[in-house]
């Protein structure tokens, strides 16, 4: 496994995060998502349906939510921020809305071009049963 793809399911090069929490790790050079099992979980699906492309996850977010959500990831991207808190509404399996709360960081890699956001990594916990 090469060292991207090990920090993107891990977390960290220490390995502080691990696949039982509900991540995505936004590989922004390469415009790749890993999302862990327990994310796919939340959204009940399984490892094969949900691919790595950003337009997996923002297909599921709710279309009164997905404006303000777009805003906080460019934000964050631009460097305006280096984390956002946000409350999004995540289209289940089922067809169901749900609410998650989520916690996003940007990270800088050393050899970055122009000091700009290299990752974004997101921690989510779903906070309601569904609504449709």
């Amino acid at each position: 496994m090469d060292r991207d793809h090990s920090l993107a399911r891990t977390g960290s090069s220490k390995g502080t995060r691990s696949d039982s929490e509900a991540l995505w790790d936004w590989n922004l050079e390469t415009d790749r998502i890993h999302f862990s099992p327990r994310w796919i979980a939340l959204a009940g699906c399984e490892d094969h349906e949900v691919g790595s492309a950003p337009e997996d996850w923002f297909q599921r977010v709710h279309p009164d939510d997905h404006a303000q959500l777009l805003r906080e990831i460019e934000l964050t991207r631009a460097g305006d921020a280096t984390t956002f808190e946000c409350r999004y509404r995540l289209r289940h399996k089922d067809g169901t809305y749900r609410w998650t709360a989520t916690k996003t960081y940007r990270f800088k890699a050393l050899e970055s071009h122009g000091g700009s956001a290299s990752r974004l990594r997101e921690l989510a916990d779903r906070i309601s049963r569904a609504r449709r």
